[in-house]
This record gives structure tokens, sequence and C-alpha cells, in this order.
């Protein structure tokens, strides 16, 4: 069954994408997260069944299952097979389950589970591939990290930027998940410091954004104000973040959530 899916998971999925928090992939792709921590120790615990504690076959630990995995060996290379599992596939003793075989209803005696019809993830030679980061989260603790939030120290190392004016007490109260991650790709794309002030003020009047400048003593280039409404906050960090952009064919203004790098 488990092999099924994988064949049905790779007939789906033809293409792969190299996570990084920003792409929106095609219908035809997934995403792929290489030298995965945990690839290893389900490996082994593939290759050693019997290492692993046992768990006890009540409803109320069966409901605490947040995946399910298998695996086999092929031409050296672990594969490992990974279905979400949630609550709801627990088959609980509190009522009746039944199954049909042999032209007969038969009883569950005891609690058990349901299987999913589909892989969430396959992992191959130590590369997690996936379609959806919200369920990939849901299953492993340490995906988290190759999806990067800007801490209150990112925050404020932000924000002590001289290229910006800004109250970081403020941002950090105002910083909820998409804040902090929008901060951090900022942050690491480096454009406030490789991009003057007044360049980003003249792109962003293309489109349609105004950004607020304030001219600081000694220095040749304005900084921007870095405003806390929401609202505003959010259209700034879009555009630096380079969310917005210009149709090469019909100059038509654009702005998206999914963006993929080809040069």
């Amino acid at each position: 069954m488990f092999k099924n899916q994988e064949e049905e998971f790779d007939a789906a999925y033809s293409a792969s994408v190299p996570f990084d928090g920003k792409y929106k992939p095609e219908d035809f792709e997934c995403l792929a997260i290489t030298d995965f921590q945990g690839a290893t120790r389900m490996s082994d615990a593939l290759s050693q069944p019997l290492q692993p504690e046992s768990i006890p076959a009540s409803s109320e630990v069966l409901a605490r299952i947040k995946a399910l995995f298998t695996g086999y060996t092929h031409d050296g290379d672990t594969r490992i097979l990974v279905q979400r599992f949630d609550k709801r596939q627990v088959l609980s003793g509190r009522g009746i389950s039944i199954f049909h075989s042999a032209d007969v209803f038969r009883k569950i005696e005891g609690p058990g589970i349901t299987l999913d019809c589909r892989l969430a993830a396959v992992i191959r030679g130590g590369e997690l591939r996936f379609r959806s980061f919200h369920v990939m989260r849901q299953v492993f603790d340490n995906v988290s990290q190759y999806y990067v939030e800007a801490t209150d120290t990112d925050i404020e190392a932000f924000a002590a930027n001289t290229a910006l004016k800004v109250d970081g007490d403020a941002l950090k109260a105002a910083a909820d998940t998409w804040i902090r991650r929008k901060v951090a790709l900022v942050a690491a794309s480096d454009i406030l410091n490789v991009v003057p002030t007044t360049e980003l003020v003249t792109v962003a009047r293309e489109f349609g954004i105004s950004l607020l400048t304030e001219q600081s003593p000694g220095t040749a280039d304005p900084v921007l104000v870095v405003p806390t409404q929401r609202a505003e906050l959010m259209a700034l960090l879009r555009f630096l973040d380079e969310d917005y952009y210009k149709s090469p064919l019909s100059e038509a203004r654009y702005m998206t959530n999914s963006k993929r790098r080809i040069v």
C-alpha cells in the first residue's frame, strides 16, 4: 500500500523545488529540504524496529500520534514513506467499530487506527519531499528551523539598521508570525545595505507605494521610517521582500505571495 502511494506521490509531483519559505509550488511540484535532520533516526528505527520504545494500545495514546512511517531499502538507499495521522483516525472502544470481510460485518475488539490514502512526505537520501509546510510542521517538531522567523533579538538588530528609523519596542509588539518571517527574509537579503533609500523610494513609487523617509543629520541618504500600523508595515515589508513585480510584456504591476528566483 505504502509503495503504491509512493508511486502516486512521484507521479503527482514530478518536480521538486528547494524549500525557502517563500515559494508556493505549482500543482506538479513538491518542496524539498536536503540533509533533513530526523531522517537518520527514522532510518535507524526501520533497520532495528524492536529498538524504539513500544507504546500502549490505548485510545488516549493513539490520539497523540502525529504521523506513521515505514520504508524500504533500494540500491543501498533507505526510502522513508510518511503519512500524517490525527486523532480522527483512531478507532476507540467507546462505540462499535465494524469492518466487512467475506460477506460478513465483524466487530473490532479494542482500539484501532485507520490509515490515510496518501503520503504526506517521502524521504530519500536524507532529502525530505513534501507539499505542505503546514502539514510538515505538525508532523516534525524540528522542521520549523527551516522556516525562519525573526526572534526579538533579530528584530532589535533589524531596527538598529542605520537605513531605518523605527521604534524597536513597537515593532516587536506588532510582530506576529507573518511579520517576523518577513523581517527575517528582508534581513537575510541585505537589501537595506545594498540598495540606497532614494532608489527604494523611486521604485516603490512605480507600484503606487509611498515610503516615508527622513533626512538624518550628517548623512547623504535619507532613512526609511518604518510604520507601526499593521497595514502600512505589511506593505513596506512586502516591498522590501520584493513581493511586487512588473510584467515584462504588459508592464502591468502585480503583487505575489509565491516567488521562485530563475536568475
